[in-house]
């Protein structure tokens, strides 16, 4: 059996359809907190964190459990999804997107895309193939020019964010960049902020 891996809690805003409990999904086997070295420990299907045995788990409004769970009271998002080939598949946000806004590192200063923008550069992160953590590890640290801070911003008032190393074909999110989202995302930021 695949074990999906899930992230800290997810902040909504508003009362979004992901902050309702859709089907129950099971219960939480194990906390694993305090009981064994986690850095030694593969995870197992039904072990948390931090929620104590016994906690209700369930698909979160309008997502798929692949991608986020409601558990007791909060939503949690996927981390690590080893069955996921692209993006697209470990997040379900295709058609979810309100509108995007990228940050520099430095400042936090930001912009805001029109939806035009917002659609096209979705697409393009969608599409992107994962090839995991552990493999852009394998790598080498990656290096960056600069840092930068994409955020998907959800029709239910969450969100979903990345990282984008310009200089680097890292990727956020476990993938690679790629050509094309690559060479909008320069443009983008040497327009708004006189960087790549």
């Amino acid at each position: 059996m695949t074990v999906i891996s899930f992230l800290l809690p997810v902040l909504l805003l508003g009362g979004g359809s992901g902050n309702r409990p859709g089907k129950k999904l099971g219960e939480t086997a194990l906390r694993i907190a305090g009981k064994v070295d986690c850095s030694a420990y593969p995870p197992a299907h039904g072990d948390a964190t931090m929620l104590p045995e016994g906690t209700a788990v369930h698909e979160a409004g309008g997502y798929a459990k692949t991608f986020r769970l409601l558990a007791g009271g909060r939503v949690y998002e996927v981390m690590e999804n080893p069955e996921a080939k692209t993006l697209g598949e470990q997040y379900d946000i295709a058609g979810k997107v309100e509108y995007l806004t990228i940050r520099k590192d430095t400042d936090m200063e930001e912009r805001r895309f029109d939806s035009e923008l917002t659609e096209r550069l979705t697409e393009l992160y969608l599409q992107r193939e994962r090839i995991g953590e552990p493999e852009i590890l394998k790598r080498g640290v990656p290096k960056a020019e600069y840092v930068y801070n994409l955020e998907f911003h959800l029709r239910d008032g969450s969100e979903v964010r990345t990282t984008y190393l310009s200089g680097s074909e890292y990727f956020g999110s476990g993938a690679l960049l790629g050509s094309e989202l690559e060479k909008a995302l320069k443009d983008i930021t040497q327009k708004e902020f006189g960087r790549p």
